[in-house]
């Protein structure tokens, strides 16, 4: 059997020329059905192309709709920002008055995902709920594709990492692990193991779910989420357990991915510190040379911590450490502070979701303390 995507590469020249060819009525409603299959099937860069070819002018108001969800789910699956949200709120308009559901549910997350583009997080929420709302007959792929981009938005945010985030993705498990898709199934778990890292009476929870991860990656063939449990091991064992021993293991696993999967220098420092704990702080030194340069805040709280723990343990510098220390936690609060998206909260409690943790005030301190690992 001719695998689909060969198809659909087979086909992108056919395409062309229906493009540059005479329209009638229905041709463009067919093109876009079958670009349709190539945005939601791993095969968004042939669809952009496609799409940027058509002329939206020739279009009825329908087929603008189609083309309006399909391009900006193209954009975003392409990386290309979205600097407009005119053209999807108009398709959302069309096909919540259609009677259509199923492109009202891709329209719903089109809208999110472009919101999220723009900056636009109570409005991407808004959308995502929106979609979540409809029956779950109406395709339970894309209502378990609107659940993911709901609980990514949450975990990205800092705040609501342990709620709503949590929630969504052990929704969304399910409807993938029956459909049989492995890949989305695969991130579910790997965020559902690293949420649970952070709640102290999840623990064990966690290191299942970071090895049932570890065993679907390498069943699929997939270095990057086998990289990122292992990490996420590496650094269960050193902080919460304390055990070095296995610490080192899952991060010399971890760092000896392919480079091009690497990305954040956090696997190196928790090798790193796993060596110094276990004495032997040439090793130890050694990992924290080829670690990668931090890129993010929380890459460089990882630094800072290991570098108070170097001063600690081996250069007995206790001034130094504290500096060192004392860095990480500014870090850490202000993104603490930046992440309480009160406006966010507010919007999810629209949709009766239990945020009672969120509404405390000592919550704080446990949002600080889980990028304080």
């Amino acid at each position: 059997m001719i695998h689909f995507k060969y198809i659909i590469v087979a086909l992108v020249a056919a395409f062309s020329l229906m493009l540059a060819g005479c329209r009638h009525s229905g041709v463009a409603m067919q093109e876009l059905s079958l670009i349709d299959s190539m945005v939601y099937h791993q095969q968004e860069k042939e669809a952009w192309t496609l799409l940027q070819q058509m002329n939206t002018q020739q279009m009825s108001k329908e087929e603008r709709a189609y083309h309006a969800v399909l391009l900006s789910m193209a954009m975003y699956k392409n990386y290309i920002p979205c600097t407009s949200d005119s053209a999807i709120n108009e398709a959302v308009g069309y096909y919540k008055k259609s009677g259509d559901d199923l492109k009202y549910l891709k329209a719903l997350i089109a809208q999110g995902c472009v919101h999220e583009d723009m900056g636009e997080l109570e409005q991407a929420v808004e959308s995502y709920h929106q979609a979540e709302a409809l029956p779950l007959t109406t395709d339970s792929s894309m209502m378990a594709y609107a659940k993911l981009r709901l609980a990514t938005l949450y975990q990205s945010q800092v705040v609501g990492t342990n709620t709503v985030a949590l929630q969504k993705f052990k929704e969304a498990l399910p409807i993938f692990q029956a459909l049989g898709d492995k890949h989305f199934e695969l991130v579910c778990l790997t965020s559902i193991g690293g949420i649970y890292r952070n709640i102290d009476e999840k623990h064990d929870s966690a290191v299942v779910y970071m090895k049932e991860a570890i065993k679907l990656a390498q069943e699929q063939g997939d270095q990057y989420h086998a990289f990122a449990n292992r990490y996420l091991l590496s650094e269960h064992y050193l902080v919460r357990e304390h055990n070095y021993l296995l610490s080192k293991e899952y991060g010399l696993q971890a760092v000896s991915a392919d480079p091009a999967v690497i990305d954040h220098p956090r696997a190196h420092y928790r090798l790193a510190e796993s060596y110094l704990s276990l004495g032997q702080p040439d090793s130890a030194t050694y990992y924290l040379k080829r670690a990668p340069q931090p890129a993010n805040a929380r890459d460089s709280i990882a630094y800072y911590e290991f570098m108070s723990e170097l001063e600690h343990r081996y250069w007995k510098n206790e001034e130094k450490s504290k500096n060192y220390l004392q860095a990480a936690h500014a870090i850490a609060d202000s993104m603490t502070i930046n992440g309480l998206n009160h406006r966010l909260l507010e919007v999810e409690k629209e949709y009766d979701v239990q945020l009672a943790e969120l509404n405390q005030v000592k919550n704080q301190s446990r949002l600080r303390g889980s990028l304080l690992l």
